[in-house]
């Protein structure tokens, strides 16, 4: 944020009105009739407040200073482990994520059609259009860009663009996993779990696929470059410029 701006955690910053955390939380209780839970870390008292009671749980994420977001969804995954089969997999948004209900609704009405097609470990990724040369953070390697659906052959995160622009999508906040999907990930973290913990910081959940491209399938659907993250003011300049 500028000088100018009171700093606020990602999840408060207020967007069309309302904290963004509400906004999508509004946005994806009307798609689907599965439980919502939230994971919490900075400012957590704050967030906690203001978040509705019709919240399955709320997670806590002490360590959240040292974590990128690959413990908070470890923490969610085991708490959610122990009251359900994930048998309609698992829907991760990240909260600095800005995207139109209407493509909210094409994503769920994909999963609706195809999610119990997938028999094997499966992540569905959501990408926001092609890549751009002035981007950095993840990339998913594709045959096709003309494409709104398709396989991933290969998932990167990484400061600057990838030299090879015609092969890539830009990697979105959102994605899907089916429940063989969900426990393949979890048994993957949990054996490398130690040596995550060696890092200075926790990596991004994405690592376990970026590791071991055997993980599981990988296919992405795309919500076109509409969809915005605001991890920088200039990116939270143009959502508010939309507003």
């Amino acid at each position: 944020m500028p000088k100018s701006e009171s700093f606020v955690t990602k999840s408060l910053v207020r967007i069309k009105g309302k904290p963004s955390i509400l906004r999508l939380i509004d946005q994806f209780s009307n798609i689907r009739n599965n439980s919502m839970h939230v994971v919490v870390g900075h400012k957590a008292k704050k967030v906690i407040e203001i978040l509705p009671s019709s919240i399955s749980s709320i997670i806590v994420n002490e360590n959240y200073q040292n974590d990128t977001n690959l413990g908070s969804l470890y923490l969610a995954i085991k708490k959610i482990k122990k009251k359900s089969s994930f048998s309609d997999g698992v829907l991760i948004v990240e909260a600095d994520s800005f995207i139109r209900t209407e493509e909210i609704n094409h994503f769920s009405d994909f999963l609706e059609k195809n999610g119990r097609s997938f028999k094997s470990p499966t992540v569905i990724w959501t990408a926001t259009g092609n890549a751009k040369s002035n981007q950095s953070g993840g990339f998913l390697e594709v045959d096709n860009l003309i494409n709104q659906y398709g396989v991933v052959k290969r998932l990167l995160i990484q400061k600057k663009c990838p030299a090879n622009l015609y092969k890539y999508k830009k990697l979105y906040g959102i994605s899907w996993v089916n429940n063989l999907g969900v426990l393949c990930w979890l048994n993957y973290v949990e054996k490398k779990m130690d040596l995550y913990l060696k890092l200075k910081k926790l990596p991004y959940y994405h690592e376990p696929y970026i590791e071991n491209r055997k993980l599981m399938d990988m296919n992405y659907f795309d919500v076109y470059d509409q969809s915005l993250s605001f991890n920088y003011y200039s990116e939270l300049s143009e959502i508010f410029s939309r507003d």
